[in-house]
């Protein structure tokens, strides 16, 4: 399922996207997929924030009768969305999938795509399990609730409304993994629930390295490399990373292993380095800062330093007057007839925007 853009065909997406390099060892291994790929993947337009996905009736004919099995990774990752924006991503869109699943012939089981932060509302010892609301109250219920107030009203109340949770993105995951289990207790069909943690680059496949994105921890290690992170808040405990092409194996393992399962079950596979093979801040910092001596990055806003601070106060101050500020006075001068410009102010945006996703992830 593709989003539909205004003006470009799903299948001049999916060329694009059958450009990335990504492929490139698949195309080498198996030539005849170079241009045969399109008799194995058939596109299908969709949208999770829309009632029915927006599907039309021939695109939803198709998924009542003709597929197998629905894997679901469409979310917003984005940590900090505003409640009511996050709710309808990711706790509406995991549901509207969910209704989809349920009112098919022919599907069996759905594999969702949730987070290993799904319980860090709680502290001491987490078990790998789907946990209730603090206050007790049903997940669906709650969102109901919160749907009674305004955007302005959610903002307001924010920290009232996610307690303990660090985030929205966090919390509407949650949310999504109990309505989905309180569903699939009247239901003849399977779930399983992947729960990565911070998800980094390929390890191996299908490129060393390879990414196409600076969402969550991608963003903190290429703003490293540009050099518009100076001071980096660590602690001593362990940071949770796993590479993209591990959690892509294991979406695929969770759904080959969840249809052989009996009607109604649901699993949870947590997919996270955990304590078998912990890293930390200091470890990835070394990491790239080697991986920048060989290959620099083209542009950079300032030459790349970067220094691990515990105490997060002092970080706070530093990251203000070393970071947030020069970008204020810069985005002021952007401004300034015959000296700023339009491409400069984009520039400093991207700077402030950047600066504010690694203040997130931190």
């Amino acid at each position: 399922m593709v989003r539909a853009k205004k003006g470009v065909p799903l299948l001049k997406r999916l060329e694009e996207i059958f450009k990335y390099e990504i492929f490139e060892p698949l195309f080498q291994k198996v030539p005849e997929l170079r241009n045969g790929w399109k008799a194995k993947v058939f596109p299908i337009a969709g949208d999770l924030t829309l009632k029915g996905l927006g599907l039309s009736a021939e695109h939803k004919n198709i998924l009542m009768n003709e597929v197998d099995v629905v894997i679901n990774s469409a979310a917003s990752t984005n940590f900090d969305d505003p409640i009511l924006e996050s709710l309808n991503i990711n706790y509406f869109g995991a549901l509207r999938m969910m209704d989809l699943v349920e009112e098919s012939n022919s599907i069996v089981s759905l594999t969702h795509v949730s987070t290993a932060y799904v319980n860090s509302n709680r502290f001491g010892l987490i078990e790998e399990k789907i946990y209730k609301l603090p206050n007790g109250r049903d997940a669906e219920e709650y969102v109901s609730d919160i749907l009674k107030l305004s955007p302005e009203q959610c903002q307001q109340r924010k920290k009232d409304i996610i307690g303990a949770y660090p985030n929205t993105y966090t919390f509407t995951k949650s949310c999504a993994e109990r309505v989905i289990q309180k569903r699939l207790k009247s239901s003849k069909k399977r779930v399983a629930l992947v729960r990565p943690s911070i998800v980094l680059s390929a390890l191996r496949e299908p490129l060393i390295g390879w990414t196409e994105t600076l969402s969550a921890g991608q963003v903190l290690f290429y703003a490293m490399m540009a050099g518009l992170v100076k001071w980096l808040h660590t602690a001593s405990y362990p940071l949770d990373v796993v590479p993209c092409d591990i959690v892509s194996n294991m979406i695929i393992a969770a759904t080959a292993y969840i249809g052989q399962t009996s009607a109604g079950t649901l699993k949870l596979f947590h997919c996270t380095s955990s304590y078998l093979n912990p890293s930390n801040f200091p470890t990835l910092i070394k990491a790239t800062k080697d991986y920048y001596r060989f290959h620099p990055l083209y542009r950079e806003a300032f030459k790349p330093s970067v220094t691990s601070v515990q105490d997060e106060k002092l970080h706070a101050w530093l990251s203000y007057f070393n970071q947030e500020l020069p970008l204020q006075v810069m985005g002021a001068v952007a401004k300034l007839p015959y000296v700023g410009s339009e491409k400069m102010s984009a520039q400093i945006e991207l700077g402030k925007k950047m600066v504010g996703k690694m203040k997130e992830v931190q």
